[in-house]
Formats: structure tokens, C-alpha cells, sequence
């Protein structure tokens, strides 16, 4: 994955950043929340072209490659506080960066 960062692959550091997510979700023992995570995954997988454009900056591209490692020590250490803080860290990486529409407010 860091690879692939460093290489601006943007498509394949994509690519490569979903089986990384997908791994984490085959591993939950809930298959109603593993549905829940994929059916939430699809439909952001509908915004691809805010993702490419998002990933195009080298700072949220090792911002991402960052949160993951922290996301895998989080995992190996069983800290469930640190491993919810830094999944929605890295999911504001794409929703930081789809263009608001007119008169809409942030959240």
C-alpha cells in the first residue's frame, strides 16, 4: 500500500485501500454490520471521481497511508477507542472533500 502511495497510482492505491477495508470487514463475527459496512461502502464507491480527485493530493494520499498503520496497531492492540477515532478520521478524508451544494450546511 505505501508502495503504491509513493508511486501517485492513484486507481490502484484505490484499489488497494478497498481490500484493505474489505479484509477488516470479512473479519467481523455481525454479518447484519458487515452487510450494514458494505451496503455504506457501495454507495460511496458511487463517488469514485471525489475520491481520485480527494487522493490527488499527496498530503490526504499519506494522511490515508498514515491512518491505516495507525488503524492496524489499533487492530493488533485491541484499542477500540483509537480504532473508532482514526475510522472516522479516514472516512472524513472523502467527505471532507465532496463539494457542497448550494445553501447545504455542513455537519
Amino acid at each position: 500500500m505505501e508502495q503504491v502511495g509513493k508511486l501517485n497510482d492513484i486507481e490502484k492505491y484505490l484499489e488497494i485501500n478497498t481490500n484493505f477495508h474489505k479484509k477488516i470487514w470479512d473479519t467481523l463475527p455481525n454479518k447484519i454490520l458487515q452487510r450494514k459496512i458494505e451496503f455504506v461502502h457501495g454507495w460511496l464507491m458511487r463517488y469514485t471521481h471525489y475520491r481520485i480527485s480527494a487522493f490527488q493530493e499527496p498530503a490526504v494520499l499519506n494522511r490515508s497511508l498514515q491512518e491505516h498503520k495507525k488503524i492496524l496497531r489499533a487492530l493488533e492492540d485491541k484499542d477500540k477507542r483509537a480504532l473508532e477515532s482514526l475510522v472516522k478520521s479516514n472516512l472524513s478524508l472523502l467527505l471532507d472533500k465532496q463539494p457542497q451544494k448550494s445553501g447545504e450546511k455542513e455537519l
